[in-house]
């Protein structure tokens, strides 16, 4: 169960990370 929430919280850190360089890239 731990291991899948830790996995949950790297996907959603990456998904961040994707969602960020997105809107960065449209700003500029």
């Amino acid at each position: 169960k731990l291991d899948v929430n830790c996995g949950l919280s790297l996907g959603l850190g990456q998904k961040i990370k994707k969602d960020m360089r997105n809107l960065q890239g449209l700003s500029s």
